[in-house]
């Protein structure tokens, strides 16, 4: 399962607007897939990600500015690829 967020804004007082947070929308049934971690060692620091593959039912809102949250973790959300017939939607990203 995966939880779909969207955030919210507010007014910053100079015309423009701030992320503050993010609102769960939906959760969603998904395959999720763990790929081959990659360990990188940048500026004196283990950089470990965990990169995953979500496949779910074809949606045209999930883009890969959505925000993705699984097993209570952040998705960064590297690409969204819809299928030929558009049935369903594959997901790269990291945890």
């Amino acid at each position: 399962m995966i939880v779909v967020k969207e955030a919210s804004f507010v007014d910053d007082g100079i015309g423009g607007v701030l992320a503050t947070d993010t609102i769960a929308l939906y959760t969603l049934p998904a395959q999720v897939t763990v790929l081959k971690a990659v360990e990188q060692f940048l500026n004196n620091q283990l950089n470990d990600k965990q990169p995953i593959r979500i496949t779910i039912r074809y949606m045209e809102a999930i883009t890969s500015d959505t925000p993705l949250e699984w097993q209570g973790k952040r998705v960064t959300v590297v690409s969204v690829v819809p299928s030929e017939r558009k049935t369903e939607l594959v997901i790269f990203g990291w945890v």
